[in-house]
């Protein structure tokens, strides 16, 4: 699901990329460069205090929480091992927290195909900040546990199937840009 959209997503859409994959940590890195090959961006299994640049994604580590902080004008990441709601680790309900503390209204998430729940409290947080997110569309999803249950809490902006996503977020953005 995430090549699919990958491979529709816009080049001229920048914004850095956060993404948790219910992985085992020893395939993140294999995981990485898998990614890489499918686009221009930089890829990278996040690490505690890099940078948050455009054109960049970053993956979260197999053992922690992937999160965004504001340290003055820059955005860095951080990680976090707490025990979460859901029981995963990494989980998405952390970084779409912090993706709410730290963009707001700015925050886009896109949630894809993947078993359980995870994802659905942070994405009310995100949308209680102002943000938005998108949710697969479940005829083209492996599991629809993830999107299905954001869809279901009427959290998602729209539910579609990643590839329309990718081609959406463009105009979307677009539109969201201050003169």
């Amino acid at each position: 699901a995430f090549a699919n959209f990958l491979a529709h997503l816009d080049p001229r859409i920048t914004a850095p990329i956060l993404l948790t994959q219910h992985l085992p940590d020893a395939f993140m890195e294999f995981y990485a460069k898998q990614i890489a090959t499918m686009t221009k961006r930089h890829v990278h299994v996040a690490e505690a205090g890099m940078a948050v640049e455009r054109d960049h994604i970053y993956l979260a580590p197999g053992d922690a929480h992937l999160m965004v902080v504001a340290s003055g004008r820059r955005r860095e990441i951080a990680l976090a091992r707490h025990q979460t709601e859901n029981g995963c680790c990494p989980s998405a309900d952390p970084m779409l927290d912090a993706v709410a503390d730290v963009y707001g209204e700015r925050g886009v998430a896109v949630i894809l195909s993947g078993m359980g729940r995870d994802g659905v409290l942070g994405a009310a947080r995100l949308k209680a900040a102002g943000g938005t997110i998108f949710a697969q569309a479940p005829e083209s999803c492996v599991i629809w546990g993830m999107p299905g249950a954001v869809a279901k809490a009427g959290l998602a902006a729209a539910t579609l199937n990643p590839d329309a996503i990718a081609l959406m977020l463009g105009s979307f953005l677009a539109g969201r840009r201050k003169p």
